[in-house]
């Protein structure tokens, strides 16, 4: 699910707050001009996730695929709308190995959103020094967006290039994203 993450920040008394962090850490978020994974441009993570969950030529990827933002549209709106469409359906079943990929697919949506906008970049590098943390979610998806923004941004600090990220993530094991977010 989407939404915009929270930034925690640690006040001078001790306790913590949380404001919502920027456009870029919300997986509905849509992009202006979209953003290319495995060789298809997407609105958003969120239809990009939601598809890739169905096997290459089924009837359900193609029609998330095909579902782009209607005119003024808000990003939770088309979010939640494309969100809905890969929920459980009769006509389509989900790839076999979903369960295992899902974080790994997740995590390189995000990257190849960042690496298609260094306005993106710079704003989650904006929050340097805050905690992020997502929105409550479905099954642990509060967890693993979490892990995905604040490992994205860690690559940023360190000046990587996302696209080169990309590709070297792309290679691992789903057991070795969960490694890679989890350190």
């Amino acid at each position: 699910m989407g939404g915009r993450c929270f930034l925690v920040s640690k006040n001078p008394d001790g306790s913590f707050s949380k404001t919502i962090g920027p456009e870029c850490t919300d997986n509905f978020q849509i992009v202006e001009n979209g953003f290319e994974f495995n060789g298809s441009r997407w609105h958003s993570v969120e239809q990009a996730f939601q598809a890739l969950k169905f096997p290459n030529e089924s009837i359900a990827r193609g029609e998330i695929f095909a579902t782009g933002p209607k005119e003024h549209e808000s990003d939770e709106d088309y979010g939640l709308r494309v969100w809905q469409l890969g929920q459980y359906r009769e006509d389509s079943t989900m790839r076999q190995d979903w369960q295992e990929n899902k974080v790994k697919v997740m995590l390189l949506l995000n990257i190849a959103k960042y690496a298609s906008d260094k306005d993106f970049q710079n704003q989650l590098l904006q929050t340097k020094g805050q905690g992020i943390e997502a929105l409550p979610s479905t099954s642990n998806w509060t967890y693993w967006n979490s892990k995905i923004q604040l490992s994205i941004r860690e690559l940023l600090i360190e000046g990587k290039d996302l696209a080169v990220v990309l590709e070297e993530l792309s290679i691992c094991s789903s057991r070795e994203i969960s490694e890679f977010l989890e350190n």
